[in-house]
Parts: structure tokens; sequence; C-alpha cells
């Protein structure tokens, strides 16, 4: 009998997974351009993270409206949504292949769905597990590599480059 307490207790503790599917936070994209910068912020995260105790794994998966960043500046935000093709791919998506955890760091590898265009990413993340998973770290990407064509101003277009910055928080899901 004791032994099939423990073999039950075995097999409970291995197979149990945890989702984390309730965002808190930001995800934030700077753009830059010779006359000006800005940032564009959005609140409104969707998705889930797993954890499967048996191989000590970890995957996610974001999903952003492209309508949702507000940059304080409604001509710039409507113009985005146009150039970043948003009525036809309304989200920005993130799929992760890989997440390697040491201590208080993460190393994710992932696709990055933009624009109806993927392209692989690798961000470093500080992360802290207590009562759900807090995250936050940064990347860039280049506009190019999702063929969004970057508008201009005064004959002078926007950087490639934007950088994409993320400070969020994952709960179980209730």
């Amino acid at each position: 009998m004791k032994k099939f307490i423990s073999i039950l207790l075995l097999l409970f503790c291995v197979s149990y997974s945890q989702k984390y599917n309730h965002f808190e936070g930001t995800v934030a994209y700077y753009g830059s351009h010779p006359l000006h910068d800005w940032k564009g912020i959005s609140s409104s995260i969707n998705g889930e993270i797993l954890f499967e105790p048996s191989n000590d794994s970890y995957s996610c998966m974001i999903e952003i409206s492209v309508e949702s960043f507000k940059s304080k500046n409604g001509n710039r935000d409507s113009n985005m949504l146009i150039y970043a093709n948003a009525l036809e791919h309304p989200k920005i998506l993130f799929k992760s292949l890989n997440i390697n955890i040491e201590s208080d760091s993460a190393k994710i590898t992932g696709i990055i769905k933009f624009s109806g265009k993927e392209k692989k990413i690798i961000t470093n993340a500080g992360i802290k597990i207590n009562n759900g998973i807090q995250i936050s770290g940064d990347f860039t990407i280049n506009l190019s590599d999702f063929d969004i064509k970057r508008p201009s101003l005064m004959f002078l277009k926007i950087n490639d480059s934007i950088k994409i910055e993320y400070d969020m928080k994952a709960k179980n899901e209730k």
C-alpha cells in the first residue's frame, strides 16, 4: 500500500503542469526619426505561460492587438495601423521555441509574427518566480524584416530599427 501511494504521489507531481494566463504590465515600442523620437505602449497583453515540472520546461505564447499601442499622438497611431497592415493582421504574436532559465534570468528564443511575416528572435530577460512569473527585457526588430514600408516626414523615413521593451507579470488562471 505504501508503495502504491508513493507511485501515485510521484505521478501526480510529475504530471502536474502550471498555467499562467492572466497578464499585467506593458509592452512598449520605441521609434525614431531624425526630428523626434516616440514611444508607443500597450497594456493589452493576452496569452499563456506553461510550466511542465516533469521536464522542468517553460513555453509561452503572447498576443497583443496592434491597435492597443498608444503613443499620445492619434495621427501617428492611426498611421501605424495602416503601415503595419493591422486591418489584415490585427495582432502581434510571439511563440517561444526555447526558454532557458538560470537563476534570475532567462534566454528566450521564439518566433514573432507581425504584419503577416515571421522572424526568429532571441531575448534575454530578468525573471522572478513568486506568486506568478514577473519578466522584463527588450529586443530590437527591423521593420524591413516584416516588409513594413517606413513612413517619412519631410522626405526622411523613420528608422528601420524599433526597440521593443516588455515588463509583465503572468499569474495562475483563476
